[in-house]
């Protein structure tokens, strides 16, 4: 388990060892969810990270299901 402080301007750092384990780069975007039991931080993805990802089904279908899958986020 990882700690990180909440700054004055409500920043948070993410650890290194995430942030390697997760490819998370300056820049990217983080999508907040809210859960029962806490926050969800989930990683938004770039279509450049997304090179060598898509299935035999095909790019369209594999964009479809990523695109329906972040509809469900808030």
């Amino acid at each position: 388990m990882e700690v990180s402080e909440i700054s004055d301007k409500g920043q948070i750092q993410i650890p290194m060892s995430i942030r390697r384990k997760y490819n998370l780069n300056s820049g990217d975007i983080i999508i907040l969810k809210e859960r029962e039991d806490g926050l969800l931080l989930v990683p938004k993805a770039r279509l450049s990270k997304l090179a060598g990802r898509f299935s035999e089904k095909g790019l369209l279908d594999d964009l479809a299901e990523l695109r329906n899958e972040e509809r469900d986020l808030p």
